[in-house]
């Protein structure tokens, strides 16, 4: 079934099998979860990273980014936290309202990011660690990972909507799943990395609808 009507804060970032969930966000993005080489106990119980890792460098990066790839200018404008969590601990920050939903084994490995216009001084994006995100087992920085980057740049063009006052003329939050996953694509096709989601126009229209 398709999300229903209601909005909340938080925005998820969600890989999927289908289309068959129903989700209390106003979008989200879907990633085929088998394609993106996830499975369902798959190092949810690995901790993260807990030095604070200081992401203004990746974050200010990701924002030139957008200001040249996607019309939105986003000189000056203040940056989101990010915080990084584990499965277990996303799957709660999402289900917060309604804790009876999480999954029986306290893991719900669709969601990889959230994003809250509401929350900390500009914003606040609650994401996968890096170092838990595919790819970051090869030997590179796992901040480096253009999979773990482009997760961070799909909640920062949610962002960018939102402080731009773009979102404010959409019909519900859902409509700005559109350049989400848009620019999304055309970061990991810049950086040369396949992308994990087939049919990534399909599910932008899919998730985009109100």
């Amino acid at each position: 079934m398709a999300p229903p009507q209601t909005v909340v804060s938080k925005v998820p970032a969600i890989a999927v099998y289908d289309f068959s969930i129903s989700l209390s966000g106003g979008g989200i993005t879907a990633l085929p979860l088998m394609g993106f080489g996830q499975t369902e106990n798959e190092r949810i119980d690995r901790p993260p990273p807990r030095a604070s890792r200081d992401m203004t460098d990746v974050m200010a990066a990701l924002m030139l980014w957008i200001t040249a790839n996607t019309g939105y200018d986003t000189t000056g404008m203040p940056m989101p936290e990010v915080i990084e969590m584990t499965r277990h601990e996303l799957t709660a920050e999402y289900y917060t309202d309604a804790p009876h939903l999480i999954p029986a084994k306290g893991v719900d490995n669709r969601i990889q990011a959230l994003y809250s216009i509401e929350e900390g001084p500009s914003g606040r994006v609650y994401i996968i660690a890096a170092d838990l995100v595919p790819g970051a087992d090869l030997g590179v920085d796992p901040y480096e990972n253009p999979l773990f980057r482009e997760m961070l740049l799909h909640e920062l063009i949610h962002h960018v909507q939102h402080v731009s006052g773009e979102a404010d003329a959409y019909l519900c939050p859902a409509q700005g799943e559109v350049e989400a996953y848009r620019f999304g694509g055309l970061y990991l096709k810049q950086h040369y990395v396949d992308d994990p989601m087939p049919n990534r126009a399909f599910w932008a229209h899919m998730y985009s609808r109100c």
